[in-house]
């Protein structure tokens, strides 16, 4: 059996009703009345004495009464509590007795629902939700934090239009790079941006050679067939979506690519050869430069060695040896090694000699 029904006000005026006592038993001032697992939407209400009865009762906030009225898209139940009779001086309620009538709500209503599939409030549509600037009720601009944008319900078409200018100015983009990739002969420009404003601004992006392949999701911006030597300056700016015409600065990084330097191989250094030590030469002995001298000194030593007797008869001859320079004197007529002349001595070689050989004579 379903009931006769009657149309009182539009589906868009009754939905956002709705969701306005929605808010007040999710957030407000009925969340004792909420429901596991039910979309509830109530609202509290409370009496009032007047003047001359809280006086007479002697009580500044006493109240004579307390309801809470809620419901879901199942069922609607309201409660109250409170005194018929004021003229007893305590026949009031307190802020004590506040929450009894949404908690008798509560338990009446969580009964009712259990095991019921319980929808939610459908929008219907002819209201729309829109996000506007919550102290001016405007448009949000794009430099309008996040925490001053709430979301309200508008009848189609009647929702505002204007931009707010109370926050009138983007922010810059930051943290403008690049990264040179040698291999793919690429550049990956990159940027930062708020979070919290991304979403209400587009970004233009320029190069003053080539072109750039964009992705603004993930604010990066790649170049193509990047030629060693040369200089890419990268622009970015940040543009608001909201028609306010916004625009942050323009921020640019410079890419320097370098040529490649190609290493030279390096020699190896060649082994010096080794030097030989300059052979000192031997001093000739000036006695060997005679060739005569020498022979017959080589004579003399084979007779020396034959004839002891004349090794003595050498040694007792003291005058011929001082005169050849200490060096003895053979006893068999040979001339003795004698050392080579200077000019000046020549003459006393000659005697020298002349003398050896009377000797030898006198010898024989």
């Amino acid at each position: 059996m379903q009931p006769d029904t009657t149309q009182v006000m539009e589906d868009y005026t009754g939905y956002m009703i709705t969701d306005m006592l929605k808010t007040a038993v999710n957030s407000g001032t009925g969340q004792r009345a909420q429901v596991p697992g039910v979309d509830i939407a109530g609202k509290t209400g409370t009496g009032n004495f007047d003047g001359s009865v809280l006086e007479r009762m002697n009580s500044s906030s006493g109240y004579p009464t307390s309801a809470f009225t809620g419901y879901s898209t199942q069922y609607t139940a309201s409660v109250w509590i409170g005194f018929s009779n004021h003229s007893e001086p305590d026949n009031y309620l307190t802020d004590t007795h506040g929450g009894i009538a949404q908690q008798i709500f509560q338990h009446i209503m969580t009964d009712l629902h259990s095991g019921i599939d319980t929808p939610d409030f459908t929008k219907p549509d002819s209201v729309e939700e829109v996000r506007v600037e919550r102290r001016t009720g405007l448009l949000p601009s794009a430099g309008t934090p996040q925490s001053e944008i709430v979301t309200e319900l508008f009848v189609r078409g009647t929702g505002p239009s204007n931009v707010s200018e109370e926050y009138a100015e983007i922010s810059d983009p930051t943290n403008v790079t690049y990264t040179y990739d040698e291999e793919d002969e690429s550049i990956e420009f990159s940027w930062s941006y708020p979070s919290d404003e991304v979403d209400d601004v587009e970004f233009e992006t320029s190069i003053n050679t080539g072109s750039l392949n964009v992705d603004e999701d993930n604010m990066t911006a790649t170049l193509s067939n990047v030629s060693p030597g040369n200089s890419y300056t990268f622009s970015v700016q940040a543009v608001a979506t909201d028609g306010s015409g916004m625009e942050s600065a323009s921020v640019s990084v410079t890419a320097n690519i370098e040529e490649a330097v190609e290493e030279e191989e390096e020699e190896p250094e060649e082994e010096e050869e080794a030097t030989p030590p300059e052979e000192e030469e031997e001093e000739e002995d000036p006695a060997n430069d005679d060739s005569d001298s020498g022979s017959d000194s080589g004579d003399d030593s084979g007779g020396d060695e034959q004839n002891g007797d004349n090794s003595n008869g050498d040694s007792n001859n003291g005058e011929n040896g001082n005169d050849n320079g200490g060096d003895t004197e053979p006893d068999n007529g040979d001339d003795p090694p004698s050392e080579t002349p200077t000019p000046d001595e020549e003459p006393e070689e000659e005697d020298s000699e002349e003398s050896s050989t009377q000797s030898n004579d006198d010898d024989e």
